[in-house]
């Protein structure tokens, strides 16, 4: 992580996007189950909620909140492309491939030399 235990200078640097709220959404369509739940409603006041389109939205966004241009990160193998490719397309090039247990398929750090 480029702020070492804080969020990217990016992810700071950006404006937090404008909200709808739940109820001019959902007053027309029935039984509707909001994916964006607000804060208010759940009491969730100490952590964040993301709701992504799929996994790989998902760690892009993860990529995109902790790491910066230039970081290190390490990828164990084997691994998706997506994940390979969110690194690459978000400016983190030094990316170490590390090995995993054959059997387990595990990380193993062990092995890494």
């Amino acid at each position: 992580m480029g702020s070492y235990g804080r969020l990217a200078a990016r992810a700071l640097d950006t404006d937090v996007p404008v909200m709808v709220k739940l109820a001019e959404l959902t007053k027309s369509a029935k039984d509707a189950v909001p994916l964006g739940q607000l804060r208010q409603e759940n009491k969730l006041s100490k952590s964040s909620v993301m709701v992504t389109a799929g996994s790989n939205q998902g760690f892009l966004n993860l990529v995109l909140s902790l790491c910066d241009v230039g970081d290190s990160v390490v990828l164990f193998a084997p691994y998706f492309f997506n994940a390979y490719m969110s690194f690459k397309m978000t400016g983190i090039n030094n990316i170490l491939v590390g090995p995993s247990d054959p059997t387990t398929l595990l990380p193993d750090a062990g092995l890494m030399r």
